[in-house]
């Protein structure tokens, strides 16, 4: 009988150059991600609201306002102020809502801002002079 050694160098060197391009694969992807990342969160704003601070509604994204026929200008741009309720998760709230509105007080973040009370009395200042 012929004495084969137990290992096939070129195996042992495919199984070597695969790990190394498994490693680089690995390093590419969690690059990528730490990319993608960065990129997201700097479109996108993590503001925290307290309960009973006061926000204004965008009722647009909500699907609450028909614009067909109407022209976009003498729309109403946000609705509001309404209270805050409940924090229910960092991007969802809870507002209090008048019944008129008749639709769920939970509310995404992407669809209110902070209502500002100086920014309301220096335009009504504004409009006085």
């Amino acid at each position: 009988m012929v004495d084969r050694p137990l290992y096939n160098h070129s195996a042992q060197e495919f199984v070597q150059e695969l790990e190394v391009h498994c490693t680089l694969a690995q390093d590419s992807l969690a690059k990528a991600s730490t990319h993608q990342a960065r990129a997201y969160n700097s479109r996108h704003r993590l503001e925290e609201f307290g309960v009973g601070d006061e926000v204004l509604v965008n009722p647009h994204s909500l699907d609450l306002v028909d614009v067909k026929g109407t022209g976009w200008k003498l729309l109403q741009r946000r609705m509001g102020p309404f209270p805050i309720t409940e924090k229910i998760s960092p991007v969802v709230y809870c507002l209090h809502l008048p019944t008129e509105l008749q639709m769920h007080p939970v509310i995404n973040i992407k669809h209110f801002t902070q209502y500002n009370h100086d920014e309301v009395n220096q335009q009504t200042k504004l409009k006085d002079l």
